[in-house]
């Protein structure tokens, strides 16, 4: 029986892994920026602007155009790490060549001296929310930027970037399946990545986790900024992802790297390019001449673009995105005398980001994987497929694998909704909050009435530009709130009814956030014109709560389940052949493929919303809990799926990489079946070799196949 080392000891080495951390994180500072700083030169979106304004969108472009070149690389079967770079230089050198020789560094650097100048200690203030950020990130220890969800994802862009293109399949569940593209862009982004930082599944997500991290506290920070908020800026974008004392979604997501926070980088970017588009007052605004105000192309098109980007990246991100512009056309037009100017720039964004997401997502070989949407009858078509009763809700099973859970029939109505959305404004989510954790009734309507006696406020006393932000705020909120009505009352699948609480939500706190510091910016700004010192009161309010929330968490490697859970896949990836399959007791979205390069029995994508292969992902779920049910007897079952390794999970484990469990076994029960031989053992759980393993010719196979690095 072998055992892994001690956690306590193994600690100091993965932590030790953020200082080897340093080479992949300017690499890729470096993949992103470069070009991002050229391509903002050369169109001058930025022109006038601050420097953190022009750092946000240097880095939402880069991340545009780099994923842009892999997803083109990839249609036409080069992505290569030769030709991606050849391409990455030539286009870089030659933006930047072009910007420089019409003077628009000289420019914009004229910008960036007067706005410090007119506000020193909101720029200071800034860079220090900034700094923090990128502190925090980097103090947590790399291994815990893994999620569940994290290896399928990069899984997925292993296998583009293996195949040099998008692979004819992909091999899940069991079988060979047709890839989805809902999040095409992402995939070829991170498939480029993966030939920049190595496919090492610690490091590359430790890298783009720190990023992400700081690229949207940045891009937040300039958003509220060019709303209007400058002396609140920093304090809005440490709520939004940086307040780990009462974390919302948008925080939780940010400790991992997720597809939601790079959709979120370039979502808020759409929103902050928008906000370049229009015409700024005339005090602030150097590009406004004597014809009064005008339309900005460039911004536009890049809010467009960006906004495109982000429906190939996450869908989810890019319906706030849509929301908050349309938010703040709206407010605009109630509120401001160009409304015209609002409607034409609202208009020419989306539809820019229409053509741009809907080539993204059609160019792209596959499906897009949201037939489950259409209706109640591919589930209904299901049911009968696998011989389940009618009240059986498959999509509430595969996320949580209880089979009464799945039965029970749950009505939604708007009051649910309502207490889901207040619930999420808390940082919780009300379907796994139990009775006695939920909040009472007057707790939860707290944040929405402040949040509406902030808007009054703001009415009363702002001016106009921070007018329009506290409206679009009311409006931006209520969206969010209907949006999640309607999937309640429209669906009866648990996955599409809780889509608002479970998804949508996640964006509750945005509203209350910018109704809070667009009226501490009112108020701020009043006292200021009244009293000397204001703006030094404020940056030291701000960065004395900047100390309190934005506290570095720094997970106990040796109590989490990362360190443990990745020794044990990496020694299976070790010593199972390549052709044999892992049953495990969880199920798990793509930590073999990833880590180890080996096929899992019960591993594949949540296919939640492709009916067909949740047919086939419930089924091999059902047949590998009849297995851990009866393990004496289950020899043929492991022989007709290739099993070549049975994994046992400790109970004590939480998620973190190995996924959701399916089966409970008592702690050893395995050692008694004698064509089960113990070979491993530590504190994630037990690895049992099967003796006289021959992989089933009928298989697909694993060796050589994109994704797996199995020969």
């Amino acid at each position: 029986m072998a055992c892994t080392t001690d956690p306590h000891r193994a600690a100091p080495r993965i932590l030790a892994v953020s200082v080897a951390l340093v080479p992949e994180v300017l690499e890729l500072c470096a993949y992103l920026l470069v070009p991002g700083i050229g391509l903002c030169l050369l169109t001058r979106v930025c022109l006038g602007r601050s420097l953190f304004t022009f750092l946000a969108l240097a880095t939402a472009t880069g991340f545009a155009s780099v994923g842009s070149l892999s997803l083109v690389l990839a249609l036409l079967g080069m992505l290569d790490p030769p030709t991606l770079f050849v391409c990455w230089v030539i286009g870089s050198a030659s933006t930047l060549v072009v910007a420089l020789g019409r003077g628009s560094f000289r420019v914009h650097a004229l910008g960036w001296a007067e706005d410090f100048r007119r506000g020193p200690w909101e720029a200071a203030t800034a860079a220090l929310v900034i700094v923090s950020a990128g502190i925090a990130r980097w103090l947590m220890p790399a291994v815990s930027a893994i999620g569940p969800t994290v290896p399928r994802y990069w899984a997925d862009a292993l296998e583009i970037a293996d195949a040099g293109g998008f692979p004819d399949g992909s091999l899940q569940w069991g079988t060979i399946l047709t890839p989805t593209t809902s999040k095409v862009f992402l995939n070829s982004f991170n498939a480029g990545a993966s030939l920049l930082l190595g496919r090492d599944l610690v490091t590359s997500q430790a890298a783009l986790r720190f990023v992400a991290t700081v690229g949207l506290v940045l891009i937040a920070i300039a958003l509220f900024r060019e709303l209007g908020i400058r002396r609140l800026a920093p304090l809005g974008a440490v709520l939004l992802f940086l307040d780990h004392a009462r974390p919302n979604d948008l925080v939780i997501d940010l400790t991992r790297n997720l597809a939601e926070d790079w959709g979120r980088l370039a979502a808020f970017a759409a929103v902050l390019a928008w906000c370049l588009a229009r015409p700024a007052p005339a005090e602030d605004d150097p590009l406004r001449g004597a014809g009064g105000p005008r339309i900005r192309a460039g911004p536009i098109v890049v809010s467009g673009l960006l906004l495109g980007v982000t429906a190939g990246t996450h869908l989810v991100a890019a319906s706030f995105g849509v929301a908050a512009i349309c938010a703040l056309v709206l407010s605009s037009l109630l509120l401001e005398r160009t409304r015209m100017i609002s409607i034409a720039a609202g208009g020419a964004v989306l539809g820019i980001a229409l053509l741009v997401g809907g080539a993204i997502l059609v160019a792209a070989p596959g499906q897009l994987g949201f037939g489950g949407a259409a209706g109640e009858d591919p589930y209904r078509d299901l049911r009968a497929s696998l011989g389940l009763p009618p009240g059986f809700d498959p999509t509430r099973f595969i996320t949580t694998h209880d089979v009464d859970a799945a039965l029970a029939v749950e009505q939604t109505d708007v009051g649910d909704v309502a207490s889901q959305f207040a619930h999420k404004v808390w940082g919780a989510n009300a379907l796994n909050v139990h009775a006695k954790g939920r909040r009472p009734p007057l707790l939860l309507v707290i944040p929405p009435i402040l949040a509406l006696l902030c808007v009054a406020l703001v009415l009363v006393i702002g001016p106009t530009p921070l007018r329009v932000v506290a409206v679009s705020a009311v409006i931006l909120g209520a969206a969010l709130f209907l949006v999640g009505v309607v999937f309640a009352l429209r669906y009866d699948v648990f996955v599409l009814q809780t889509f608002g609480n479970r998804r949508l939500f996640s964006y509750a706190i945005v509203p209350h956030v910018l109704a809070f510091v667009t009226a501490g910016e009112c108020l701020a700004t009043r006292l200021g014109r009244e009293r000397r010192g204001t703006s030094i009161v404020v940056a030291a309010a701000v960065t004395i709560s900047t100390v309190f929330l934005v506290a570095p968490v720094r997970e106990d490697v040796s109590r989490e389940p990362w360190t443990s859970q990745l020794a044990l896949v990496r020694w299976i990836g070790r010593h199972v052949p390549c052709e044999g399959r892992v049953l495990m007791d969880r199920r798990t979205l793509g930590t073999f493929e990833a880590v180890a390069g080996r096929a899992g029995v019960v591993e594949g994508m949540g296919p939640h919303l492709r009916p067909d292969v949740l047919a086939l992902a419930i089924g091999e779920v059902f047949r590998a809990r009849a297995f851990f049910e009866r393990p004496e007897d289950g020899r043929a079952y492991l022989r007709e799926r290739s099993v070549a390794a049975v994994v046992i999970t400790s109970h004590s484990q939480g998620i973190a990489m190995l996924g959701y469990r399916i089966a409970n076994l008592r702690a050893g029960r395995l050692d008694r079946i004698g064509y089960l031989v113990p070979a491993f053992r530590n504190r994630a759980g037990s690895v049992y070799l099967v003796d006289g393993f021959e992989p089933n010719p009928a298989s697909p196979r694993v060796a050589g196949r994109p994704g797996y690095a199995c020969e």
